[in-house]
């Protein structure tokens, strides 16, 4: 996910500025550079809004290429894989013992503790069905599903290596797929407009000498 911020009117900021039109490159470089950390700061806040997410989480993902003065052009993006779902709402987020357990005829654990994921804020919780809370060897906690076939299963609880093996972590959205949402991609591109041409005045009348 990436966004560019680009100088538009250049020729228009220099007419304004008339016999000071060499700071027209300067202007237009605050501007950027005003517009670029107003753009990290939102996508954070639009995006923890949707989701249910840690802003920490956001943050961490976003990358920013500054402008220079010879390039003024500046980039917002957003890498990372997709999250784990404990990063976004599971409860309980306890984890659950293994052993004392009795698995049922399908292969699963019918008196297990029953587990219920939310990523979208506007949704309800919804049961994550089959899924555990269980903290791994590297001491990494996730929500995990058995990935097995009930014939399998004594195999794998008699076998420890095989019990991790035989499990997949469930995973949400990542960063870059949440903030590509359309409804804050548009919510940027309002901030984007309105940031350039508020900053962009206030640059041509502090040069102007009109502040």
């Amino acid at each position: 996910m990436q966004i560019n911020i680009k100088t538009v009117g250049i020729r228009e900021i220099e007419r304004e500025l008339g016999d000071m039109k060499h700071k027209a490159g300067a202007v237009l470089y605050n501007v950027i550079k005003r517009v670029q950390s107003n753009v990290g700061k939102n996508v954070s806040k639009y995006t923890i809004k949707r989701y249910v997410i840690k802003s920490a989480d956001v943050k961490k993902e976003i990358k920013l290429k500054k402008p220079t003065k010879q390039d003024l052009t500046a980039t917002v993006w957003a890498k990372g894989e997709t999250l784990p779902l404990m990063k976004f709402r599971v409860k309980p987020d306890s984890v659950i013992k293994l052993k004392g357990i009795s698995a049922g005829p399908k292969g699963d654990y019918p008196e297990r503790q029953k587990y219920k994921v939310k990523v979208l804020k506007k949704n309800k919780l919804s049961l994550s069905r089959h899924s555990f809370v269980m903290k791994m060897p590297n001491g990494h906690i996730g929500l995990f599903r058995r990935n097995l076939l009930s014939g399998e299963l004594k195999k794998v609880v008699s076998n420890k290596n095989n019990l991790y093996s035989k499990i997949n972590e469930l995973h949400g959205p990542s960063v870059p797929q949440m903030i590509a949402n359309d409804e804050i991609i548009e919510k940027i591109n309002k901030d984007v407009e309105k940031t350039y041409k508020t900053r962009l005045q206030h640059e041509l009348n502090r040069v102007l000498g009109r502040l």
